[in-house]
């Protein structure tokens, strides 16, 4: 039963973390004067029926390499559904993907993960949380990985998985390097979700960013208000800027800002040096 597991397993993953939604997709138009459309001319929509701009970035904004497996996402989906039976504990796995790192200060860890998405929409990621061997042997973050190892249940997530499974006894391969950040955070080097959970821990930790660089993108819930690029409401971000006179243009315009974190009055905003929308 658990070969038969394996095999499965190195075709396709999921977890808690991960979001859903949104519409499975063909071609996407380059062309940034056109929506974005499947193929058949019907527009690409996100997770909360919102329209994909034509333009929006093969990768995640800075020409990262992304992996679209909805067979990937589906085993993620099944190992995580049901966390209490451990069925999964010991599988081997073999995992390509976009590599991470998130600094999680609910637990006091630096976790690391190989990510990618179910489709195009970008709506549904999947993210397999790894122990490297060799911390100093690690590319950049946004740099195209496989880990191979042993799937590990973990009982106390404070000391091991964020969600109680990750890959131990692991060798990584860097298949693609990335360049190194001009940012201590960029948040495009992570899949949607990945990237929330980072930047509730910004927020909720500030006085560990206050004065940290990040690197974010999403869409503009207001003039001056950046919130998550495929879920209304998941997560939301202020910021300054003195691009069109201290406002962006119009709602919903998908953006990459990066700056500086600056926490006072008991509220967390982005002091904004980097601009670019699509």
């Amino acid at each position: 039963m658990k070969k038969l597991i394996a095999v499965l397993l190195t075709l396709v993953v999921v977890f808690p973390l991960a979001a859903c939604g949104g519409k499975k997709t063909g071609t996407e138009s380059t062309d940034p004067a056109v929506p974005a459309t499947d193929g058949s001319g019907e527009a690409i929509t996100d997770a909360n029926g919102n329209v994909l701009p034509a333009n929006l970035p093969a990768g995640a904004i800075n020409g990262i390499r992304e992996t679209f497996d909805p067979m990937e996402y589906t085993i993620y989906m099944n190992v995580f559904q049901d966390i209490s039976s451990k069925q999964f504990d010991g599988i081997e796995m073999d995992k390509k993907g976009t590599f991470a790192i998130l600094q999680d200060d609910w637990s006091g860890k630096t976790r690391y993960y190989v990510w990618g998405y179910n489709d195009t929409t970008r709506c549904c990621d999947y993210q397999w949380e790894f122990v490297p061997a060799d911390v100093s042997a690690l590319p950049e973050p946004g740099s195209y990985i496989r880990v191979q190892g042993t799937l590990t249940y973990t009982e106390d997530r404070n000391k091991g998985a964020m969600d109680y499974y990750w890959i131990t006894d692991t060798k990584v391969t860097v298949l693609e390097e990335y360049p190194a950040s001009k940012f201590d955070y960029d948040l495009t080097t992570m899949d949607a979700t990945l990237a929330l959970v980072q930047l509730s821990r910004i927020q909720n930790y500030s006085q560990n960013y206050a004065g940290k660089t990040i690197l974010v993108y999403g869409r503009t819930l207001s003039p001056n208000t950046l919130q998550h690029p495929y879920y209304d409401g998941s997560w939301n971000l202020d910021f300054k800027t003195d691009k069109a006179g201290g406002q962006v243009p119009g709602v919903g315009q998908y953006l990459v800002l990066g700056g500086t974190v600056v926490s006072e009055n008991g509220g967390v905003w982005l002091d904004v040096n980097t601009y670019q929308e699509f």
